[in-house]
This record gives structure tokens, sequence and C-alpha cells, in this order.
């Protein structure tokens, strides 16, 4: 919020675009969800989210792949914490022991996070920050492209009947493409994959007006706009969902 207000402050007459990858396509769809139709951006796009964060991290406990990721991201986390690990001493409940025997990223949410921000328990602080909440309320064309192979932003998170009834999102899934590992597209395996360069398509639909009208169809066309490149692959889309062969 304060980037965007600082960019909107420097340039007012500009219009202003957002991607967020996995966590962070969670923080943006809550800030899209937050702010609504006065959000200061034009639109964004959001992959891989990880909608409820609580079935999430039933997720990354379970299966193998989950379980990898999520000890080494704890891992990074507290080499990432560590140089800055002063700044937290004096917190209540915060405990130094308990971060240095981090070994999953619900481990170092335990110990830093939700101390931090002063949630009673990991599961409330996962609650309160799932974007689940907020894809309601979202006022600005939003473009969520997921992969129902994702093994830690789980297919059975995304909040597909609150996306139906928001004309402002469109909902893209594959059924292969895992967290972030979409290989297919003209500039892939060594570039771009197909969501990157459709994240650029959907932002230039709408920065030059494609379909602009009423909400849904200014989504509607331009996630049409977006995906048109894969139409060889089978891929159709619509305000609701776009289903998408293996790659």
């Amino acid at each position: 919020r304060a980037v965007v207000d600082e960019l909107a402050g420097r340039w007012p007459d500009a219009k202003l675009f957002a991607v967020g990858w996995s966590l962070g396509a969670n923080i943006l769809t809550n800030f899209l969800g937050e702010e609504g139709a006065s959000a200061k951006l034009t639109a964004a796009v959001a992959m891989c989210n990880p909608f409820d964060l609580n079935m999430c991290d039933v997720a990354l406990q379970k299966g193998f792949f989950g379980t990898l990721y999520s000890t080494s991201m704890a891992k990074n986390m507290r080499k990432l914490f560590e140089p800055h690990a002063s700044l937290f001493t004096g917190l209540p409940n915060y405990d130094l022991g308990l971060v240095a025997a981090a070994t999953t990223v619900r481990d170092f949410d335990e110990a830093v996070t939700r101390v931090t921000f002063g949630f009673p328990s990991v599961d409330a602080y996962y609650d309160a920050s799932s974007s689940r909440l907020k894809i309601a309320e979202v006022g600005v064309p939003l473009l969520v492209v997921q992969a129902s192979d994702d093994p830690i932003a789980v297919k059975e998170a995304v909040p597909r009947e609150a996306i139906r009834k928001n004309g402002h999102v469109v909902l893209v899934e594959t059924e292969t493409g895992g967290h972030l590992g979409w290989t297919a597209g003209a500039e892939a395996p060594f570039g771009s994959p197909w969501p990157d360069v459709g994240a650029m398509q959907f932002i230039e639909a709408v920065r030059t007006g494609v379909g602009v009208g009423a909400a849904k169809s200014t989504a509607a066309a331009a996630a049409a706009t977006a995906t048109a490149p894969a139409t060889a692959d089978g891929m159709n889309a619509n305000t609701e969902a776009a289903r998408v062969p293996a790659r």
C-alpha cells in the first residue's frame, strides 16, 4: 500500500499495474480486496495464490514437494532473519531458541510472525491473512492463474464461488504447472513461460481499453486476449475459469 501510494503520488496520471506470485499473490489480492474500487491500481495479476493459508499449510506438511519447499523456505527465512534478530528482542512471547529451531515455514511463523503481529496462534494468523476472505471485494480487473496440481497453493483452496460472483475477476486454471512451474510458451523453457506473457497481454488489454464497458466484460475481454496465443493447446477462457490441458 505504501509503495502504491508513493508511485501514485509521483505519477498521478499514470496507470499502475501489479503482478504477484505465490504468497505475494495472496498479499496483492488482500490489498485489492481491502481497497475495493478505490484501489490505485488499474489492474493486477495473481499467480499460484495460496488463497487459504491454513489449508495450504496442511498440504505443505503432507506431500514430498510441500515438505521440501517448507524446509528450504524455513532455512532461507532463518538466514534472512538472523542479522535482524536484535530488533525482535523484548517482544512478548518471543523466543530466539524457537527461531533457531524452526525447520518448517509453520515453525518460523510460530516463532516470529504471529508473535510480531500479536496473533494468539499460527492458525489465527493464517486465517486472518487468507485472501479467500477478500477476493469478493476486489474492485479492479484481476487475472488469477492457478495450476490444479500445485502441491502448495492447492486447488481446494481456490474460492471459485466468490470469484464466479465477482465480475472483476477472471480465473484461469491449468491441469499441470505445479507451483510456478509452467514451462510451455514461445519463449520457454529458457525464457518467459506463457503465464508471464499472458499477464503482460492482460495488462496491455486493460491499459488500452479492450472490452471496457461493464467490469465483467473488461476482465473477460482482457483474459481472452491474454490466452489467445495458447489456443493451439486447447485453451479457452471465460469470466469464470479457463481449463488448460497439461503443459
